[in-house]
């Protein structure tokens, strides 16, 4: 990995995106018909009625150059350097989208994903840490990191 400092620069940039953070909201919405009990929507409802109306996840390619690119979708950015020994990465989004990210990070390299660094424990910087363990990948994070998994 001898282009190391391209990735922390990226890192740097994508913590200045706008943060994207998923809801954790409890309220319950009062639909107008209905007996009582039909008019209370619950928050897994309401949460599965959002994700049908979300549009799909793409992950835009930035290529950088020299194995580095950078990859945009929601929330923060994912910095990544590719060589012969492996993937370097910075932030991995959130959970939901982990099979995309892992599936876009295997186009871009032959060798295992070696490392994750998370700026910080934000969902859309360390979201998918758990998937990226599972590849084998060691992640280095600030402790509040861990708690989140």
């Amino acid at each position: 990995m001898k282009y190391l400092i391209l990735p922390l620069f990226v890192a740097i940039a994508g913590c200045s995106a706008p943060e994207a953070q998923e809801s954790k909201s409890e309220d319950h919405q009062v639909k107008p018909s209905g007996t009582k009990a039909e008019q209370v929507e619950k928050p897994a409802e309401k949460q599965a009625a959002k994700q049908d109306e979300a549009p799909p996840y793409t992950l835009k390619r930035d290529d950088l150059g020299a194995g580095v690119y950078m990859l945009s979708g929601r929330g923060g950015n994912i910095g990544l350097s590719v060589g012969d020994d492996g993937a370097f990465v910075i932030d991995d989004q959130f959970a939901r989208f982990s099979d995309t990210i892992l599936a876009e990070i295997d186009a871009l390299s032959d060798g295992p994903i070696r490392f994750v660094i998370n700026t910080h424990y934000h969902g859309d910087h360390s979201g998918s840490n758990q998937e990226m363990r599972d590849t084998g990948a060691d992640i280095v994070a600030h402790d509040n990191v861990r708690v989140r998994m």
